[in-house]
């Protein structure tokens, strides 16, 4: 029958965290105005930005842009800045670069009304071009994952009926909360890629695992929105991780991106 949340959401309650979950809606991007939040189609820049690159110098793909004024209204006490845009870029490829890691650009401005909206290098394929949507958004509760040792220490219910619960609460896209894993912690994937491009090392002993997932916190979650003509693989996410101290510090340019599919 249908698996019923409300046990599972008071047992956990304690341990929610908030997210802005978005729901896209096709527009046309001649109808946005400069610097509104939305995914796909082509982005609002500083006029004197440079469209981002990879280090080969291929164009990355725009992904998403937040007016964090509107988000510091519908979450006022978010560890985002109140004001000013975020930018989310990222290349797409076949194979994985060595950190595992997609090569992304997160970028930020304080607010500004030098805006221009930067059209896309013939350089970027089109399949690497996104239809623009509008996001209307709202604040919803979101659950670290089963593995999470405090969620274990409460859990007697069987982890097979418990999925549900994670892809019903944690789904599609949003900024902050906790992730939808489709595979192992995206937490523990970009500790591993931070320590490639810091120290050239890629395993971590075991006593180190759980210390180092506790460091890193979802800043976006894109899902495979085909509204705009976004499939991560098959129906999969891209995670913007980022760790705690540096997202208290608005460093955006320490994200680090993780692609999972099933």
């Amino acid at each position: 029958g249908e698996w019923d949340d409300g046990p599972l959401e008071a047992l956990l309650k304690d341990l929610a965290a908030p997210a802005i979950r978005f729901e896209p809606q096709p527009v046309r991007e001649e109808e946005m105005a400069l610097g509104r939040t939305r995914i796909g189609g082509q982005p609002d820049l500083p006029s004197q930005r440079s469209w981002p690159l990879t280090r080969s110098g291929k164009p990355m793909s725009f992904l998403a842009q937040f007016d964090l004024g509107k988000m510091n209204e519908v979450m006022p006490n978010s560890p985002l800045p109140s004001s000013g845009i975020l930018w989310f870029m990222s290349r797409m490829c076949q194979i994985l670069p060595a950190d595992g890691a997609l090569e992304s650009a997160v970028l930020f401005t304080p607010p500004t009304d030098d805006l221009k909206r930067k059209k896309f290098p013939s350089a970027l394929a089109e399949d690497d071009r996104f239809g623009s949507c509008s996001l209307g958004g709202g604040l919803v509760r979101t659950y670290p994952e089963q593995r999470h040792e405090e969620v274990t220490a409460r859990m007697e219910v069987d982890e097979d009926m418990l999925s549900d619960f994670w892809s019903d609460m944690n789904m599609g896209t949003h900024l902050l909360g906790y992730v939808n894993m489709i595979q192992g912690p995206p937490e523990y994937e970009a500790e591993l890629a931070f320590r490639f491009r810091t120290t050239g090392r890629v395993s971590l002993r075991s006593e180190e695992e759980a210390k180092a997932i506790e460091g890193w916190c979802l800043l976006f979650q894109l899902d495979s929105e085909e509204e705009a003509g976004m499939m991560w693989g098959d129906a999969g996410y891209l995670y913007f991780m980022i760790r705690e101290e540096v997202l208290q510090h608005h460093r955006f340019e320490n994200v680090i991106c993780i692609f999972q599919c099933s």
